[in-house]
C-alpha cells in the first residue's frame, strides 16, 4: 500500500465521518475537544474551527453538577466502559461562542472508549443524540393537559357554585352532567361552605342536571346526609318527572326529603325557616 492509498482512505475516512447521520466528537483525556464531525458542528450551531482544540467539556461550567459528574464519566470511558448519559439540557446561547441555534438543546449522549494500537484508551468519543423536538413535543403536550386540567377544574367551579343568598342559607345550583369525581367535589364545597357560612337550610336547585339516573341520585342523597349530620335542613327544587321517579325506584318516599317545584319556593321555605318573611311591594 502506497502512500496515494493512504491518502485515499483518510479522505473515504473523513467523508464516512462528516456524512454520518450522528454528532460524533473526540476528546483527549484532560477534556479537550480535538476532533468534531459535520452533523456535531450542525446541532450545536457552531463552525469546527472555532470549538476543535478550543472548547474543553471537563471546564464546561454546564457540566459541573452532573451525576455522576463529566470528569468521573471520562475516568470511566478511559478504563474502558461505555458510558451512557442522561436526558441533558444545553442552553447554546451561553455557551460563550456565536451559535446559529440560540436554544436550549436536549439530548442524550453516549460515550466510548478509542483505542490505540497497543489496545489503550487515548481519547474518548461521543454520540450525541439530539431528542429537542421530542422534549418539547412531550413539554407542549403537558402544557396542554395541564391547560385543559385547569379549564375542567374552572367549568367544574362555576357549573355548581356554592352562594350564600342570606345569614344561614345556602344555595346550590347543580348544572351539566354530574359524574362520580365531579359528584365528590361538588359535596366537598357544599359541605366546606356550609361550615364557613354557618348555614342551616340548605338550598339544592337540580333544575339544570341534564340526566337524572339513578347514580345522580345516589350521589344527591349522600350529599344530603352529610348535610343532615352538620345539623342543616336541605331542600331540593327543580325536581322533574324523572328525577321523582328515580328517587321512588330508590325506595325512597319523598315525603322524606322536603321538595319545592322552583328556587323562588325554595328560598321562600328557606326565608320562613330563618323567621324571615318576603313580602312583594
Amino acid at each position: 500500500m502506497n502512500l496515494a492509498d493512504d491518502v485515499q482512505r483518510m479522505q473515504l475516512l473523513n467523508s464516512i465521518l462528516d456524512n454520518l447521520p450522528a454528532a460524533l466528537s473526540v476528546y483527549q483525556p484532560d477534556g479537550l475537544l480535538v476532533y468534531a464531525n459535520r452533523a456535531f458542528s450542525t446541532m450545536v450551531g457552531v463552525e469546527l474551527d472555532l470549538i476543535i482544540r478550543n472548547y474543553n467539556a471537563l471546564l464546561d461550567p454546564r457540566y459541573q453538577y452532573e451525576t455522576p459528574s463529566i470528569a468521573s464519566a471520562f475516568e470511566r470511558v478511559l478504563n474502558g466502559e461505555v458510558v451512557i448519559g442522561k436526558l441533558t439540557d444545553y442552553n447554546l446561547s451561553e455557551s460563550g461562542y456565536a451559535t446559529s441555534r440560540p436554544i436550549t438543546l436536549w439530548f442524550r449522549s453516549v460515550l466510548f472508549p478509542i483505542y490505540d494500537a497497543t489496545g489503550t484508551a487515548h481519547y474518548v468519543g461521543s454520540v450525541l443524540n439530539d431528542v429537542t423536538e421530542h422534549v418539547e413535543q412531550q413539554q407542549a403536550l403537558e402544557m396542554a393537559r395541564r391547560e385543559l386540567r385547569e379549564q375542567q377544574t374552572t367549568i367544574q367551579e362555576l357549573s355548581s357554585p356554592v352562594v350564600q343568598v342570606w345569614e344561614g342559607i345556602v344555595l346550590l345550583p347543580m348544572v351539566g352532567a354530574v359524574d362520580a369525581q365531579r359528584a365528590i367535589r361538588i359535596t366537598e364545597d357544599l359541605l366546606e361552605a356550609v361550615v364557613r357560612h354557618q348555614a342551616e337550610h340548605v338550598i339544592i336547585d337540580v333544575t339544570g342536571v341534564t340526566t337524572f339516573d339513578t347514580q345522580v341520585a345516589n350521589y344527591l342523597l349522600l350529599t344530603i346526609k352529610a348535610c343532615h349530620l352538620l345539623g342543616c335542613e336541605v331542600v331540593l327544587v327543580g325536581i322533574s318527572m324523572q328525577a321523582a321517579q328515580t328517587i321512588v325506584h330508590l325506595g325512597l318516599s319523598l315525603n322524606e326529603i322536603t321538595t319545592y317545584a322552583d328556587l323562588q319556593a325554595g328560598l321562600a321555605w328557606a326565608f320562613k325557616q330563618q323567621g324571615l318573611m318576603v313580602t312583594v311591594r
